[in-house]
């Protein structure tokens, strides 16, 4: 029985120690609007927002990390002003770069702008197709990668099923 719990202790020690090393570095996202425009054009009125993901990462490693690239992709559905079917799944990538990230150091890195885009049929008007009056954009998912010196160490997909829902493109 004793050989049994050892063997149980050290699985689980070697599960928390990959664990320990996949969590490296804290990836969060916030998103930040850079500036909205509304306008009106016959029965319509769009407003439209130029937004930014600020990305911080916060190293929890004992040692500095080096040769840093952040990959990131943002998924979105286009939807259509007067359209039945589905919305188009848009997306937003890029990548940054960071000489490095000291000990417990935290670092904070802007996406590239894209525009989400709101338009409504002005009261008493409708599509004649059955078309939905409001047609909105929506951030679906936000997936980053970090690589320290073309190594993944840090992984981070809100929520969590953009990851499975979507694939990755470099």
């Amino acid at each position: 029985m004793s050989k049994v719990l050892r063997i149980l202790v050290l699985t689980l020690m070697i599960a928390a120690t990959a664990k320990a090393e996949m969590f490296d570095i804290n990836i969060t996202t916030a998103r930040k609007k850079l500036d909205e425009q509304k306008s009106h054009e016959g029965d319509k009125t769009s407003v439209t927002k130029e937004v930014v993901y600020t990305i911080t990462l916060e190293s929890h490693s004992f040692k500095p990390m080096t040769g840093l690239q952040i990959k990131y992709m943002i998924f979105y559905q286009d939807q259509q002003p007067g359209n039945t079917g589905k919305p188009i799944i848009a997306f937003n990538k890029g990548t940054a770069t960071l000489a490095g990230l000291g000990v417990h150091e935290t670092a904070n890195i802007d996406t590239s702008s894209f525009k989400l885009t709101t338009t409504e049929l002005d009261a008493g008007w409708y599509y004649a197709n059955g078309a939905s009056g409001r047609a909105q954009d929506r951030v679906t998912g936000v997936w980053v990668r970090v690589y320290s010196d073309g190594k993944l160490v840090g992984e981070y997909a809100n929520p969590p099923s953009t990851s499975k829902k979507n694939t990755w493109k470099e």
